[in-house]
């Protein structure tokens, strides 16, 4: 086979593959888990939990904690931001404060995506 011909037969594959390969990586993009969703009430209560938990106030967390009963107890109680913003405060109430602050960050910026 000439290398002409080689090449011509290497084009053919290369370029439907590097298609596929783009299709594929696309889909799983967009089917990524983006994280968890928060409804206007609980974004601006993890803006003061992340607040709580850099300034380890134990009294603000406690503030926290009422609010998202008072919250849990108006919408779904499947609401899954209300469950993650509650592990979130149960790391902090044993003293986890850097683990929650940095929990709450991330579901923050997951806001931001």
């Amino acid at each position: 086979m000439s290398r002409l011909k080689q090449r011509s037969n290497r084009r053919s594959v290369l370029f439907p593959a590097v298609g596929l390969l783009a299709i594929m990586a696309a889909v799983t993009w967009s089917l990524w888990p983006r994280g968890t969703e928060l409804s206007h009430d609980s974004y601006d209560l993890a803006i003061a939990l992340y607040r709580v938990c850099n300034q380890q106030d134990d009294e603000g967390l406690r503030q926290i904690q009422g609010n998202l009963d008072d919250l849990r107890s108006t919408v779904a109680s499947s609401d899954a931001s209300i469950a993650h913003l509650q592990r979130i405060v149960d790391d902090a109430q044993r003293g986890e404060w850097k683990t929650a602050m940095r929990d709450t960050r991330d579901v923050l910026e997951d806001q931001a995506r």
